[in-house]
């Protein structure tokens, strides 16, 4: 093995051989088990094609006629075998990704980041794996009006397909396909992709390449949310090969502090590794000691500088990192009825674990401000609305309320079940509005942003 050694500035613990080698190992489980992925997703996509060519070739019409959008019933069967195929890509894509950790809780606090992962021209995952899905679509449509201006039966079309699928438009009935008039979409394109930048002209390969750096994405991000909570001050970036590469030399041979987040994988086929380092122990109990002392003084006199003639000092969080500031006309009407009192006591409670999230809390008053403004809370000065819910199909419609009739630029959302269908509510909410989304679970009480 080569022999590396890293010196890092006095302050930081050392770096052993056993480090790197426990680095460099982990790099490729991460890579292989992409890779796992990317295989299975190309069986996946393998299955779809021979599905779209037999239900193609139950279609009697002229091979330059063809094309998937020719018929409604056509159509609707192509529908079907799509949608299924992005759902069962969808679900190996997160299994895959967030697979690094047995911790259900961790994974579960990963899925709204993995869910909102974007790539250009998109807005979160599964966007990105629709238009995936849409350029290998019209790519397997191209293909099989190929093979039937070729005059190729059922069998000998699904074959050649499948053999020609990463270079659909290099074959030769592709090519000839070119010179002969035909209404598939990319065939009259001569198969040029616009909007393709960065892409392969290959919708499969674009597909399979999607799924192999979502999942090392997620690797690492699990691993630097990990020793992020372990205390780590950062990490050590090197090489993982020789292939000249100046945007993975731009972040190797480097120390890079763990507020900058996490860099690697730098792009899609990356195989530089990461060494995590901490501060020494002495070092960083008297930093940590001063920096918690000096936030929780600058918090407290924030705090006990809202005047008490407005405002109640309602809740300063034991870690002393936030608190909750009352405008006393909210509690004057919550003794108006047993109703307030509830929606009163319901909403204070959403506000200590804000505070207890390191949020400041101004729980506004109701009635009497300017028209819209009938959001609940500000935090860290943004005006908000709460909301506890357990149901999924309301979600949505209360986030547009706060934000287009209440005058909220965030919503705080208190969710009283783990249900899995609230990240894609919260997904299409941010899709559709300019908001800011915090929510937290009722049996965990952490505060994540969507």
């Amino acid at each position: 093995m080569e022999d590396i050694k890293i010196q890092l500035p006095d302050i930081y613990e050392p770096i052993s051989e056993e480090d790197i080698k426990k680095a460099k190992k982990w790099t490729l489980t991460r890579n292989e088990n992409a890779l796992h992925l990317s295989s299975l997703v190309e069986t996946l996509l393998q299955d779809a094609i021979r599905q779209l060519t037999v239900i193609a070739y139950k279609y009697n019409c002229k091979p330059e006629d063809f094309k998937f959008a020719q018929d409604k019933k056509l159509r609707e069967e192509v529908a079907n075998v799509m949608g299924e195929l992005e759902e069962d890509i969808m679900s190996l894509v997160e299994e895959y990704s967030l697979n690094e950790t047995n911790d259900k809780k961790r994974r579960n606090n990963l899925l709204p980041w993995l869910a909102a992962l974007s790539s250009k021209g998109t807005n979160d995952l599964r966007s990105t794996l629709h238009e995936r899905l849409r350029q290998f679509l019209f790519d397997t449509e191209a293909q099989i009006a190929a093979m039937k201006l070729a005059d190729y039966n059922q069998t000998k079309a699904i074959t050649r397909e499948l053999s020609t699928m990463h270079t659909v438009y290099a074959s030769p009935e592709m090519q000839a396909a070119f010179r002969k008039k035909s209404a598939a979409y990319y065939i009259q394109k001569r198969g040029v992709h616009e909007g393709n930048v960065g892409l392969s002209s290959s919708g499969a390969y674009n597909v399979e390449s999607f799924a192999y750096q979502t999942a090392t994405l997620g690797w690492e991000k699990t691993r630097y949310e990990e020793q992020k909570e372990q205390g780590k001050a950062g990490y050590y970036v090197r090489r993982g090969s020789t292939f000249p590469c100046q945007i993975c030399d731009d972040v190797c041979a480097v120390f890079h502090p763990i507020e900058e987040g996490m860099v690697l994988p730098v792009h899609s086929r990356c195989c530089c590794w990461a060494v995590f380092v901490g501060l020494k122990k002495k070092l960083l109990s008297s930093q940590s000691d001063k920096r918690k002392k000096d936030n929780e003084e600058k918090n407290r006199a924030e705090f006990e500088k809202y005047p008490t003639d407005k405002w109640e000092h309602s809740y300063f969080s034991e870690k002393g990192n936030g608190f909750v500031v009352t405008e006393k006309e909210r509690i004057e009407e919550a003794k108006k009825s047993p109703n307030e009192k509830a929606k009163y006591d319901k909403e204070y409670k959403m506000c200590c674990v804000a505070a207890d999230n390191g949020l400041k809390v101004e729980y506004l008053h109701g009635n009497g401000r300017k028209e819209g403004e009938t959001y609940d809370v500000r935090l860290n000065g943004i005006p908000a609305d709460l909301k506890s819910t357990n149901s999924v199909g309301d979600l949505v419609k209360h986030i547009r309320k706060a934000y287009r009739k209440q005058g909220a630029k965030a919503v705080l959302i208190e969710f009283q079940s783990h249900n899995p269908d609230f990240y894609d509510k919260l997904n299409e909410a941010k899709r559709k509005y300019h908001v800011k989304l915090f929510f937290y679970f009722t049996d965990e009480k952490n505060i994540r942003e969507m």
